[in-house]
């Protein structure tokens, strides 16, 4: 029996996707006889934290609350080097065969060097991107390749014999294993960055076959669309969807669904709802929209379904809605926002309520309806994107998905060196 240890940040999206679930990776292991403690690395916020720990409790797996460090670079710089050393310490107490590391928690996986534990990152390839602003619209880059605290820390952490990590950026990258759960199709991009060594790309593994029926729309905004994107998009679709009678089904994620409503409230082939799974709601949808992130592209390259993504904010967003039009599996239509200005209208509409702020928070954002309804239209007439989405699909299922990930895990927490090579039908490369 092996002690894996995960560490992740407290928010439900770092732990559980559905299908490219992280949690359940580590219940597949528990189910395989080995031992799974979970890490919370701290944020700013405490709802997340709230709502992973019921995903903790749902899925049986144990969770040390006595301890949180801040890891994770994007959120508390000034921070990471304490935490990193304190997290090394709190390794070098335990007897962990393997740390399990959310790719966001980059402080975790160099504590690890220190204590010299075996790591492992999953989330997508171990890249990062961000945006740079060129007038009035940002374009995607890849994020710059050192950062000063990241490549210091990294620097005065490796060990001789040690393999160093892979790369001094905002992402963690282990020199031991990389896991994710798309396609390789989808980081093969021909930007001129290499995907990290010991990376594997595995897949759903073996799912039931997709229904039939492809004549729904589904509008899906997860938890972190813009609000004012959301009401936006709603009313540019509301004329197509009452001219084309289209069933539509809305998954507006957590909070009040009553703006929603008003905005097709008359309109018959319209359903709104908080949430459903995922496997459900796509597998019966013509085309799917949504934000372009990593557990959108999954449920959709999964189910087939094609993607019409309109990102606003994070760069996976934008990163994955590129790949969509390149894979030629959906279209895209970014939301451009006034620069410099966009994050101060969202945080003071968020604590002053009123007409005034809705009103600025609106202007900060801009979004083409010409060219969203004309790429919508577009992917319901194209029969050659559901064509090739299917074959995403097969791709997709080739793969072992979360049992191959437990496999491994297993290999490197038993040979504790690179997992360089794929095990039998792992791997949907």
């Amino acid at each position: 029996m092996a002690k894996f240890r995960f560490v992740s940040c407290a928010g439900s999206g770092h732990c559980d996707f559905g299908g490219m679930s992280f949690v359940r990776m580590a219940r597949e292991l528990m189910d395989r006889g080995h031992a799974v403690e979970w890490v919370f690395s701290r944020t700013p916020y405490d709802i997340p934290y709230r709502e992973v720990m019921s995903v903790m409790r749902r899925h049986g797996i144990q969770v040390d609350t006595s301890e949180r460090f801040y890891l994770s670079v994007a959120e508390h710089d000034e921070d990471l080097g304490a935490s990193t050393a304190a997290f090394r310490s709190y390794l070098s107490s335990r007897d962990d065969d393997c740390l399990v590391v959310d790719r966001n928690c980059v402080g975790a996986g160099f504590a690890a060097h220190a204590a010299r534990v075996p790591w492992a990152v999953v989330g997508t390839d171990g890249r990062e991107w961000t945006h740079q602003w060129f007038g009035l619209n940002r374009k995607l880059v890849p994020t710059p390749g050192t950062v000063p605290e990241v490549a210091s820390l990294a620097s005065s952490l490796c060990h001789e014999g040690f393999p160093a990590p892979g790369r001094r950026s905002f992402v963690a990258t282990s020199p031991f294993l990389n896991i994710s759960f798309l396609p390789r199709a989808l980081y093969d991009d021909g930007t001129g960055e290499s995907i990290p060594a010991c990376s594997h790309f595995l897949g759903a593994g073996p799912v039931p076959d997709t229904l039939k029926s492809r004549d729904k729309l589904l509008i899906t905004f997860g938890n972190t669309f813009a609000f004012p994107v959301r009401l936006r998009l709603l009313r540019l679709l509301r004329p197509l969807i009452i001219s084309r009678s289209i069933p539509t089904l809305v998954l507006t994620g957590r909070g009040h669904t009553e703006p929603y409503r008003d905005i097709l409230r008359d309109v018959p082939s319209a359903t709104i709802a908080e949430w459903m799974p995922y496997d459900e709601a796509f597998r019966e949808a013509r085309v799917v929209i949504g934000h372009g992130g990593n557990a959108y592209i999954w449920h959709g390259l999964l189910a087939g379904s094609p993607m019409l993504a309109v990102p606003w904010y994070q760069g996976d967003q934008h990163y994955g809605s590129l790949q969509l039009q390149r894979l030629q599996v959906g279209n895209a239509v970014p939301v451009s926002m006034l620069p410099g200005l966009s994050r101060a209208w969202r945080q003071l509409c968020m604590r002053i309520p009123s007409r005034i702020t809705k009103r600025m928070a609106n202007a900060s954002y801009r979004l083409n309806g010409t060219r969203l309804l004309d790429q919508l239209q577009e992917l319901l007439a194209d029969d050659a994107v559901l064509e090739t989405c299917s074959n995403y699909s097969s791709l997709m299922r080739s793969g072992g998905g979360v049992e191959a990930g437990a496999s491994l895990l297993e290999r490197l927490a038993r040979e504790k060196a690179h997992v360089s090579t794929c095990g039998t039908a792992a791997c949907c490369c």
